[in-house]
């Protein structure tokens, strides 16, 4: 009798856990699948698959077998877009930056171009005044800088340069220095390999301009270490020289009056076009390069009537110099000096950068 009871107890507790078992889901059939949401009037929802990114680890759930949400690394959280300030001459460098700026969300804050340093400074002075995190500036003249990077102080504002700053950029949290001498030194390289047997070269200089000073010495001492001769005229060792025969007309005579020369060296954009319009009145054929790049010189080399143009990229330097920018806004340290590199362009090469010194 005694087992029949223990027998009975025993089928009895079994039915309850049974029970138990079952009370969610009395039915197995109505358990919904794992890409399912529990049904809702009757009706199962489709659930869309989690995403997961397999690089931070996360995988498809937790070990508690909940699903989890992958948060992206803290640097790949949109950053806030910078509003900088810029004053120097209009040009391709201006242009790379606004568009760069505003690809990303930011704002490039401008005024009117002027032409002398006591007018940048006025300038500079009103553009201070607006909400901005960091300024770019390059001087539109070569006088001045001192007084220039003067209207800075007493400010918390980042400011960073590119263009002739001289020898002294302390004021300056970065300053992008461009080869200038190579500028030069890449158009005499070609003019030698274009003339091995050498020739006659005219350069057309501006002694009070540094940078231009630099581009001829490139120029010059490009056929000294190849060992191309080439007999050299100048316009002179004075400014006052320089400027009597900067002019067309005064090219086209000297031109007239030297047959023997085959090609110009022009220190700046400005001198190459005069170069240019004076060598096609006299009808001479003459290997015309420039030290500078600009956007009608890039129109004429890309129409085959210019040779060279020894000059730096508008757009790598505008992308380093936001890239500075930024490093600094994060917190991390900055260069005092951004090297900027010039290469050559011929009509062979243009066509994939002139893009960049066109207006539009």
């Amino acid at each position: 009798m005694k087992k029949l009871i223990a027998l009975l107890l025993a089928m009895a507790m079994t039915l309850a856990v049974t029970g138990c078992t079952n009370t969610n889901h009395p039915n197995n059939d109505t358990i919904p699948p794992a890409d399912q949401s529990i049904p809702v009037d009757g009706e199962a929802s489709v659930m869309a698959p989690m995403e997961t990114d397999p690089a931070d680890g996360s995988g498809s759930g937790t070990d508690d077998g909940s699903a989890s949400i992958s948060v992206p690394p803290a640097g790949e959280e949109p950053r806030k877009p910078m509003t900088l300030a810029y004053s120097g001459p209009e040009g391709a460098v201006e242009r790379q930056l606004r568009k760069r700026l505003e690809s990303s969300g930011g704002t490039l804050v401008t005024a009117a171009a002027v032409s002398d340093s006591a007018a940048q400074i006025g300038q500079v002075n009103e553009l201070l005044a607006q909400e901005i995190d960091a300024f770019i500036v390059c001087p539109v003249d070569t006088a001045g800088q001192g007084d220039l990077l003067g209207a800075f102080q007493g400010t918390d504002v980042p400011v960073f340069g590119f263009g002739d700053w001289g020898e002294d950029t302390s004021g300056l949290t970065t300053c992008a220095v461009t080869d200038e001498y190579n500028a030069g030194y890449v158009c005499g390289e070609d003019l030698a390999e274009r003339l091995p047997d050498g020739g006659t070269v005219f350069v057309l200089e501006q002694t009070g301009s540094p940078v231009i000073t630099q581009r001829v010495e490139g120029f010059l001492e490009s056929f000294d270490e190849l060992g191309v001769p080439f007999e050299v005229f100048t316009v002179g060792d004075t400014v006052e020289q320089q400027a009597q025969v900067l002019t067309v007309g005064d090219l086209e005579t000297f031109l007239i009056a030297h047959p023997e020369i085959n090609a110009i060296f022009a220190g700046d954009s400005a001198m190459a076009m005069n170069a240019f319009k004076a060598a096609e009145v006299v009808g001479r054929d003459v290997l015309v390069y420039s030290g500078e790049a600009s956007p009608e010189t890039a129109a004429l080399l890309e129409e085959g009537k210019l040779a060279g143009l020894g000059t730096s990229c508008p757009a790598l330097l505008a992308e380093n110099l936001l890239d500075i920018i930024r490093q600094y806004l994060d917190g991390e340290d900055v260069p005092s000096e951004l090297r900027n590199p010039t290469n050559l362009l011929t009509a062979d090469n243009v066509a994939e950068h002139a893009g960049e010194w066109r207006a539009n």
